[in-house]
Parts: structure tokens; sequence; C-alpha cells
């Protein structure tokens, strides 16, 4: 498989995700916890599955193994699977209690747009890369990205422009 997105499409079609979701957060602190001491102010992003979330058993273990970093954590909800309402809230209720950090991915598409903005209330808003592609030249993308960036600052988020590949791109 050649990118997540494959590895993504066929654990759905084998109602897998579960796996994927819990390999990805043990994986990720894992080699985090290997790599970043405890004590450092570094963050890391994990992409996290709208629609999954680990088992209490699962849960409980990730604490318990990784109870010095939980506070780095910050949870981007991908933009790739419908978000669920009531996993978001668990998610949401775990990251609280860690000290964590919530983040949209990937906004401006799939399933992470406006209404999900809303509902979500992120810490981070990670904007797409479809939208910060030549934003320099382009005053559609440059309005629509003012006018997120200046919600996000009423409401205390953070922005981050995704897949900034040119000065003028990240001058703008």
């Amino acid at each position: 498989l050649s990118s997540p997105i494959e590895v993504l499409k066929l654990a759905r079609a084998q109602f897998r995700l579960y796996q994927i979701e819990r390999l990805t957060w043990f994986k990720a602190l894992e080699c985090f916890a290997r790599y970043c001491p405890s004590d450092s102010a570094v963050r890391l992003f994990i992409n996290s599955i709208p629609n999954q979330m680990m088992i209490p058993a699962d849960l409980v273990e990730f604490e318990e193994t990784y109870a010095a970093y939980l506070e780095k954590i910050v949870v981007e909800l991908t933009e790739e699977e419908k978000l669920d309402e009531k996993i978001t809230e668990m998610k949401r209720e775990c990251i609280s209690r860690w000290n964590g950090r919530l983040a949209l991915d990937d906004f401006g598409t799939g399933y992470n747009g406006d209404s999900v903005l809303l509902m979500v209330r992120p810490d981070y808003v990670k904007i797409d890369m479809s939208i910060v592609r030549n934003i320099d030249t382009d005053q559609n993308r440059q309005s629509l990205f003012c006018n997120l960036r200046n919600y996000a600052r009423q409401q205390g988020m953070k922005v981050i422009a995704e897949g900034v590949e040119t000065f003028g791109e990240m001058r703008m």
C-alpha cells in the first residue's frame, strides 16, 4: 500500500478502522516517548478517525503507559470519515483530562467544513493545502483564509496552514 489513504480505504472495507485508530495512537506515542523527553515543550499531533474511539481497556493501557506524555497530545480529527458527535465528546473528555488539545485537520476538504468547525470548537484549525496553494496570487483564497483566520482568532483557535511550499505562500 503506497499511502495512508489506501490503508484507510482497505481498513474501511474490512471493518478494521478501530485497529488503525489503536495502532496509530500506540505507535505514535511509542516513537514520541523514545525521541522526545517528557519535559519538552514539543507537542505531538496525532491523526484520529472521527468515528472511532479506543475501548476502555485499551484507553486505560494507553493512559498508564504514556501518562507522562498525555498533555503533549493534540488529537487531529481527520476529514475522511463523518464525525460522530458522541465519540467526539468522549475524545474531548479524554483530551481535557490529559490537558491535551484538539485540532481539526484539513479544514475545507472531506467532512471537515464549517458545521464541523462550529460543533467541534478545536484549539487548532489546520487549513488544507488546497486552500493554501497559490494563496499569494489568488484573491478568493486570500479572502477565505482571512475570514477563517479572523473567526478562529475570535474563538481563541490557532490556525495552521498546511502545504506551504513557496516563499509567496509563506509570506501571505
